[in-house]
Order: structure tokens, then sequence, then C-alpha cells
């Protein structure tokens, strides 16, 4: 009995540490307001105060928006006033909630993604903006994510086709 149960641990930590050796691949990193708005934008902020401030705001709500509660629902996306009025959502509802959030700070390159398995069927939604990854649904949450790493992370994980959308207003699943 103890050395099934030695067994069992062994292969627990041993499937636990492959798993975050690939999280640690997509650690999230630290971003600058300068890096998420574009530079042919009116409002590119001038200072580096005003920088620091808008990077905590867009940094705190996006924190705001992956704290809200999980949900699964299979109908349309959520607009994101339904969003926060309901107070629960799933990998789009949340996705789109911070991208709306993002265009009216002024963010430019927005785009939503949607990844699926076909072999399960099962779909995934985040957000990208200039090469990184926003995931407000994964665990942890994914703030300013390597594109490249995050992809080749949800490829091994089965989801292999990804679509790409800059239209914000387009949230049919």
């Amino acid at each position: 009995m103890v050395i099934r149960t030695i067994v069992i641990i062994i292969i627990l930590f041993s499937s636990l540490t492959f798993f975050i050796s690939d999280i640690n691949l997509i650690k999230p990193q630290h971003t600058t307001n300068k890096e998420l708005i574009g530079s042919n934008t009116s409002n590119t902020v001038k200072n580096d105060v005003s920088d620091e401030i808008l990077n905590q705001e867009i940094k705190s709500y996006f924190y705001k928006v992956a704290a809200v509660p999980y949900k699964v629902d299979f109908g349309e996306t959520k607009s994101p006033e339904e969003f926060w009025k309901l107070g629960y959502g799933d990998c789009d509802d949340k996705s789109y909630a911070f991208a709306d959030y993002l265009n009216k700070k002024g963010v430019q390159n927005i785009e939503i993604c949607k990844v699926f398995n076909e072999n399960t069927g099962y779909g995934h939604c985040f957000v990208l903006i200039d090469g990184y990854v926003y995931d407000p649904t994964s665990e942890p949450p994914l703030y300013k994510a390597n594109q490249e790493k995050y992809l080749k992370y949800l490829e091994k994980q089965g989801f292999t086709m990804v679509i790409k959308t800059n239209d914000l207003n387009s949230r049919r699943d």
C-alpha cells in the first residue's frame, strides 16, 4: 500500500513538473503602454508618468476581467456591458470585454484569436496585441505572454486551428 502511494505521488509530481515547465515557457512579461499603443495614434501618452499610470490601469482592468467567475455558455458572446451585468463569462466573453476596454483606451493592433481542437470540438479565445497574448481565462491569467510559445503550448494540448479578427463587433462563436 505504501509503495503504491509513493508511486502515485512520483507520477503526479512528474506530470506536474512537466506542466510547470511548459507554463514557464509562457510566463507573462512586463509591458508598457508604449509597447501596447501604436505610434500613429493621437492617444499616445507623452510622458513616462502618464505612460505608467495608463499601463497600470490596463493591467488592473485585465486582472479585474480575469477575476470574474468563469462559466461556459455555448451561445453568442456577450457584450462587455452584459458580461459585467451578469457577473460571469467564458473565454470569449472575457476576451471581448478586455479588448473593448483596450480599444476605448486607444490601443492599436488588437486581435481576438480563437483556437480550436478538432479532436474534441472545444475552442478557446484570447486577445493578441503585436505578438503578445493576453488570456484572462488561463490559470494563472497570462498578461503579455509570448505568442509563439503560447501557440506551441496550445498545439501540444491539441489546439491547431487559429482564427484572428480585429473586428471587435463580430462576437459570434
